[in-house]
C-alpha cells in the first residue's frame, strides 16, 4: 500500500486478564489506543480471554495482518481479523458462527479505548448521516472508527459499536470495521474510503504476496518453524517506505516508536553487521530489496569516509555480504557498480588512520565499532578492570574478520578483473595470516596485543592517590608498557589545558608526553587518557592546573579471550579430544558445553557477566559453515534457536543480546540486531535457492530430522546427504550424495 502520513506500529495483545486487542501509541501521539473486537451472546459480551470457553488460536500472521479463531462461549465460534492496510488505516472483520442446535442472538462489537497524551479518555460517539461512528482526538491526530452498515452504540464497560443478529444453527454473522487516523486540520479523506467489496479476495492477495517474499521452513519442531517465520516477518516490518517509494531500514520498531515524516533518515542508523543480518533475512526471497539496501549503505559509508578519513569504518563484513548478494542476484553489472565503494571501504582499514603503526594489522577505532561492549579490558568506566582504549591494541578478532573480508574481496576483484587490487589483497592477506598463525602457535594464550610493542601483559595499578603526592619519587615498571591515566576532580566543568607526563621510554630516552585536551576521554566523574609512549619509568606530571585532583595510573590488563578468537580457532573433534590429555578450553566444543544459549562475548568461564551477542555469534556460525564444520554449526544454532524461542514465548519479542546462562534479555527489543538470517539456515542445510525454478544443493543436512523448504511453489526436502526437489509444475528431481549439484526446471513460455 502507499505510505500514509502516519506510520504507526500496532501490537496484538493477548493477555489472559484482558480482551484481545490491537494496541498502538500512534507514533507517540497517544498514551495508548486499543481496538477491541468482542463477541456477545444474548447481549452479554465475554471480554477477558481467561473467561473464554477455550484459548484463542492464531491461524495466520503476516507483517500487516493477523487472523485469530476464538471461542468465547460454548457452541459459538468467531474469527477475528486485523489488517493494517496503511499507516493511517486499519481494517478488520468479525465472523461469528453458531455451532449449537438452537437459535441465539449473536453480536459483533467494536470496542475501543483512547487515552490521550493529557491522560483523559477522549472517545465519543458521533453520527454521520445514518451511521454511528466513534471519534476521538489525541495530540495532532483525529481517530474515526466505524462499522459497515447500521450499528448501535454500547456505553459500558467499554465504548463500542455493535451489530447483532439472530443466528440459527450453522448460520454466520459477518461484519467489517475500519479505523482511520488523520492529522487535525487535514482533509476529511476517511469518508471517501470504502470497505472492501471482496474481503476474502483482498486477504488472498495478501497471502500470495506474503508467500512470494517468504521462505517457509518445515521441520518436526514447530517452535523452530515459528522462530524462522518470525525472523523473516520482523525483517519486513523493519523496512520503511517513504512517499517516493524508497525503502530504508529501521534499527528498531515498537509501539513506543515515534515517527517524523520530515526526517525519516533518523530511523536508518544501522551498523554494517546489522545490515548483514537484515539482508540475510531478506535473501533469497527478496534479492532486489537486499541489493538496494546494500548499495545505499555502501554509498553513504563511502561518502562519510571521503569527508572524514579518520571516522570509524563500517564493521568488516560488507565484502562477505556483497558476495552473498551477488551469488543470489547473479548480476555482474550490479557488482561492478558497487565495487569501487566496497574496495575503498575495505582497503581503508590499511591506511594510517586505521593501521596507526602501518604494520599491516589494523586496529578498532572504538569498542562501539567492535560491538563487544562487555569486554572488561576496554570498559573504561570500570576502574577495577584496569582497562585501556581498544584503538591502542591489535586484536585477533579483527585480523580474522579482515582475512575473511579480503578473501571475499579477492573474488569480487577477480570478477572485476582488477589485478592491481588482487596483488594488494594478497600482500595483506599474507601479513594477516601470519599474525593469526602467531596466536595459533601459542595455543591462543591471549587474543590481544599492544599495537606497537606487540606484547600482552596483566594489569597493575602503579599509582593511586592525590596528584600532589605523585612525583615525589620515580616509579619503575617491571616491563615496558603503555600507561593509562584516570584523573578525578570534584568539579568536572571542562577539560584541563595541555599538561605533560615525564618519564623514560622503551628506548631509554627522556620524554615529556603532552596530554592534549582533544585526546582526553570525558567519562562520568573522571578524565581518561592512554599514552602514546611505551614507558619503563614515570617521574612526574607538570602543568596540570587542577585543585583536589585524584590520580590513578595503571598498565592495562590485556588478558582477553573473546568469541572472535573462534573465527581463527579450529573445532576440536571428539577423537582429538580423547587423544589429548588436557582439553583446550578455547575450542568451540568446550565453550558450548559450558553454555546454554550461545557463545558469550567473553569466553572466560569465571567471568561475572556472560552476554551473548547475536551478531558475533552469527559471524562464528557463518565461518563454521564456510569451513564445513556443520555439526559444530548446528550445535551453535541449536543454542541460539532455544534462546529466541524462549524470548518469543515469554516476551513476545526478540533481542540482540541476552544472558548465556538463562537467556534473559540484556539488549534492545524488536531490533534488527535480533534477526537470525534465514539465508544462513539454508546455507547450513546446503540449500541455495536462486528462484523457484533453480536451486543448488551441496553437503549434507546436519539437522537431526527432515528439513523441508518451500518457496513460490518450489519444495526441497533434505534427509541426510539425499534430497528431493519438486518444482512448481510438479516436476520431481532427486539428489543422492553430498557433491554440489544445481537443479533447474526449464519452463516454456507461452507463444
Amino acid at each position: 500500500e502507499t505510505p500514509g502520513t502516519l506510520d504507526a506500529v500496532w501490537q496484538l495483545e493477548t493477555d489472559d486478564c484482558a480482551p484481545i486487542s490491537l494496541m498502538s501509541t500512534l507514533g507517540l501521539q497517544a498514551r495508548s489506543f486499543q481496538i477491541m473486537p468482542q463477541i456477545s451472546l444474548n447481549k452479554i459480551a465475554q471480554e477477558r480471554i481467561q473467561d473464554f470457553f477455550c484459548q484463542p488460536c492464531i491461524d495466520l500472521v503476516f507483517s500487516n495482518y493477523v487472523k485469530l479463531t476464538v471461542t468465547p462461549f460454548t457452541d459459538l465460534k468467531a474469527v477475528i481479523e486485523f489488517w493494517v492496510r496503511s499507516g493511517d488505516c486499519v481494517q478488520g472483520r468479525i465472523s461469528i458462527t453458531n455451532h449449537g442446535e438452537s437459535n441465539i442472538e449473536a453480536g459483533a462489537r467494536l470496542a475501543a479505548s483512547l487515552i490521550a497524551l493529557q491522560g483523559n479518555s477522549d472517545l465519543k460517539p458521533t453520527r454521520q448521516g445514518f451511521q454511528t461512528n466513534l471519534k476521538g482526538q489525541t495530540g495532532s491526530l483525529t481517530v474515526h472508527l466505524m462499522m459497515e452498515g447500521s450499528s448501535k452504540t454500547v456505553l459500558s464497560p467499554h465504548l463500542a459499536l455493535e451489530q447483532s443478529k439472530q443466528l440459527g444453527p450453522g448460520q454466520t454473522l459477518q461484519t467489517l470495521w475500519r479505523c482511520d487516523i488523520q492529522k487535525n486540520g487535514g482533509e476529511n479523506h476517511f469518508v471517501s474510503r470504502r470497505f472492501p467489496t471482496n474481503w476474502d479476495g483482498e486477504i488472498a492477495r495478501l497471502e500470495v504476496a506474503n508467500q512470494t517474499r517468504m521462505v517457509q521452513i518445515s521441520t518436526p519442531q514447530s517452535n523452530w518453524d515459528a522462530a524462522f517465520y518470525s525472523n523473516q516477518n520482523q525483517a519486513f516490518q523493519l523496512l520503511r517506505k517513504n512517499a517516493e517509494g524508497h525503502v530504508s531500514p529501521d534499527k528498531s520498531r515498537s509501539i513506543h516508536s515515534a515517527f517524523n515524516i520530515t526526517n525519516t533518515s533518523a530511523h536508518t542508523g544501522i551498523s554494517a553487521l546489522e545490515l548483514w543480518q537484515l539482508v540475510g533475512s531478506l535473501l533469497p526471497a527478496q534479492p532486489e530489496h537486499a541489493a538496494n539496501l546494500l548499495a545505499d549503505f555502501l554509498a553513504k559509508s563511502s561518502a562519510d569516509v571521503d569527508n572524514n578519513p579518520s571516522v570509524a569504518l563500517p564493521f568488516p563484513c560488507l565484502c562477505d555480504l556483497t558476495w552473498r548478494v551477488h551469488q543470489q542476484l547473479q548480476k555482474k553489472d550490479y557488482l561492478l557498480e558497487i565495487y569501487p565503494a566496497l574496495k575503498a571501504l575495505s582497503l581503508a582499514w590499511f591506511t594510517p588512520d586505521h593501521d596507526r603503526d602501518q604494520d599491516g594489522i589494523p586496529e578498532w577505532t572504538s569498542i562501539e565499532q567492535c560491538g563487544l561492549t562487555t569486554l572488561p579490558a576496554f570498559n573504561l568506566i570500570n576502574e577495577n578492570s584496569l582497562p585501556t582504549r581498544i584503538s591502542f591494541t591489535e586484536q585477533l578478532n579483527l585480523a580474522a574478520l579482515l582475512a575473511i573480508e579480503l578473501g571475499e574481496l579477492r573474488k569480487i576483484a577477480q570478477v572485476a578483473e582488477d589485478q592491481t587490487a588482487i596483488n594488494f589483497i594478497d600482500d595483506h592477506l599474507t601479513i594477516l595470516k601470519a599474525f593469526i598463525a602467531s596466536f595459533v602457535e601459542k595455543d591462543y594464550e591471549n587474543g590481544c596485543l599492544d599495537r606497537e610493542s606487540h606484547r600482552w601483559h596483566s594489569g597493575e595499578m602503579l599509582y593511586q592517590g592525590d596528584l600532589r603526592g605523585f612525583g615525589e619519587k620515580s616509579i619503575y615498571l617491571k616491563k615496558p608498557a603503555r600507561l593509562n591515566l584516570r584523573i578525578k576532580t570534584p568539579l568536572q566543568l571542562k577539560k584541563p589545558s595541555v599538561f605533560y607526563l615525564h618519564g623514560e621510554n622503551e628506548e631509554g630516552e627522556q620524554v615529556a608526553e603532552p596530554l592534549e585536551p582533544a585526546n582526553l576521554v570525558w567519562l562520568p566523574g573522571s578524565f581518561f587518557y592512554t599514552t602514546t609512549q611505551i614507558y619503563t619509568r614515570i617521574d612526574k606530571i607538570s602543568n596540570l592546573q587542577m585543585d583536589k585532583c585524584h590520580l590513578q595510573i595503571h598498565q592495562a590488563n590485556l588478558e582477553c579471550h573473546d568469541l572472535g578468537l573462534l573465527l581463527a580457532a579450529p573445532v576440536e573433534n571428539e577423537q582429538e579430544s580423547n587423544e589429548t590429555e588436557t582439553k583446550n578450553e578455547w575450542h568451540l566444543n568446550s565453550i558450548l558445553a559450558g553454555s546454554s544459549y550461545g557463545l558469550p562475548e567473553l569466553l572466560d568461564l569465571n567471568a561475572e557477566t556472560k552476554v551473548v551477542n547475536l551478531g558475533w555469534n552469527l559471524l562464528v556460525l557463518a565461518e563454521l559453515i564456510r569451513r564445513g564444520e556443520l555439526e559444530a554449526a548446528y550445535q551453535l544454532l541449536d543454542q541460539l534457536q532455544q534462546a529466541q524461542i524462549n524470548q518469543l514465548s515469554l516476551e513476545h519479542s526478540n533481542t540482540d543480546r541476552w544472558s548465556s546462562q538463562n537467556g534473559r534479555f540484556l539488549g534492545l527489543r524488536n531490533t534488527v540486531g535480533g534477526l537470525l538470517p534465514v539465508s544462513l539456515i539454508l546455507d547450513l542445510a546446503g540449500i541455495r535457492i536462486f528462484n523457484e525454478n533453480k536451486v543448488s544443493l551441496r553437503g549434507k543436512n546436519p539437522f537431526p530430522w527432515l528439513f523441508k523448504v518451500q518457496y513460490r511453489g518450489l519444495e526441497v526436502t533434505r534427509d541426510g546427504k539425499n534430497a528431493t526437489v519438486r518444482f512448481p509444475d510438479g516436476t520431481v528431481q532427486y539428489h543422492f550424495g553430498s557433491t554440489q549439484k544445481t537443479f533447474t526446471n526449464q519452463v516454456e513460455e507461452a507463444a
